[in-house]
């Protein structure tokens, strides 16, 4: 694995950067920059950084107190295949802040990876409401 900081918090998060690497993904190829920047205004984060390039990002949504969701989980490509994905994910959700959450996930990769960590698959657990509109609406949350 290449020398890798690993950083808590949004600020040390490079905007355009995340939004390059989640651009090329099929969970958010759809997302704006304001968009990236909002959630990452909303979120419990973490990256990893090799030298001054952030290499990775995750981040929970969470309420601190009972359940967190687990998204945006991406490593550059170049960087892939070194544990930096585990490792965001493993220090994410191990961080005191997130103690007493359910961590939930949906994901359609890395079963494998996800369960080494801890997560279990549930079958028909969740629902979901698509919510596709134009972004901002003003007065939304």
């Amino acid at each position: 694995m290449p020398e890798v900081i690993f950083r808590f918090g949004p600020e040390p998060v490079d905007a355009e950067r995340l939004y390059a690497l989640l651009r090329d993904t099929y969970w958010a190829g759809d997302r704006s920059l304001a968009q990236v920047q909002r959630a990452l205004r909303t979120s419990f984060c973490i990256s990893a950084w090799d030298d001054s390039q952030m290499v990775g990002f995750a981040r929970l949504i969470t309420d601190f107190a009972t359940h967190a969701y687990l998204c945006d989980v991406v490593v550059d490509p170049a960087c892939r295949q070194n544990g930096i994905g585990r490792g965001m994910v493993r220090r994410l959700t191990a961080h005191e802040a997130v103690a007493t959450c359910h961590v939930h996930l949906h994901t359609r990769d890395a079963h494998g990876v996800y369960r080494a960590l801890g997560f279990n698959e549930r079958p028909g657990f969740g629902m979901w409401k698509s919510r596709r509109r134009a972004w901002p609406v003003a007065g939304a949350c």
